[in-house]
């Protein structure tokens, strides 16, 4: 839900190559399941569930499940080292000064509402908490 501000977390667009960006990702999820509350996905423990998945995937098959609170003791992340993981893992090229790239933007304010009107338009069952992810997804 994003209210613990002492464990912020970051997602970067990637407009360099879109295939991969999660931004889009989502925008496509969000068209394709809208949230009817203020859950971006479904279920009780996004946090649990991610972790377990992230356990599998990063531990050998032969590892006992007694590594996992070493695992998450060492998985741990700070703000500026995760504003550099994010970075890197949306695929921007490291070597290059795209990897400060800001993601895209409308050039002017949206002082008709358009913007607005179009994010109601495409998710209507959209929380207003979320319009600000909807207009860069």
């Amino acid at each position: 839900s994003g209210d613990k501000p002492r464990d912020p977390r970051r997602v970067y667009a990637n407009p360099v190559y879109p295939e991969i960006c999660p931004i889009l990702a989502l925008g496509i999820y969000l068209l394709c399941y809208l949230p009817d509350e203020l859950s971006l996905f479904p279920g009780r423990s996004q946090y649990k569930r991610f972790m377990q998945v992230l356990s599998k995937i990063m531990m050998p098959p032969n590892q006992s499940e007694s590594a996992a609170p070493i695992f998450n003791t060492y998985l741990r992340y700070e703000a500026a080292g995760d504003a550099f993981v994010g970075r890197t893992i949306t695929g921007l090229p490291i070597d290059s000064s795209e990897f400060a790239i800001l993601p895209p933007h409308f050039k002017e304010a949206d002082s008709s509402g358009m913007v607005t009107s179009a994010i109601q338009m495409l998710f209507p069952t959209l929380p207003m908490c979320m319009y600000g992810v909807a207009e860069f997804a």
